[in-house]
């Protein structure tokens, strides 16, 4: 799962272990730095889980197979 905006990209993985990476787009557009759990970007995260939770609330599960 994820989600993106102007500047910022959070991406969750489903499997276990459940891992998560962010990235600052503006200046990390190759992606280069994880900067989920840096305490720095903490509200950054908090606010792109939260509008990841509410997103996929609006969106049935996909059933497995």
């Amino acid at each position: 799962r994820g989600i993106r905006t102007e500047k910022y990209k959070l991406i969750q993985y489903t499997l276990e272990p459940q891992e998560y990476e962010m990235y600052d787009l503006q200046n990390d557009p190759k992606e280069s730095k994880n900067l989920y759990g840096m305490p720095e970007h903490a509200e950054v995260q908090k606010h792109l889980l939260a509008r990841l939770d509410c997103l996929r609330s609006t969106v049935p599960e996909r059933q497995k197979l």
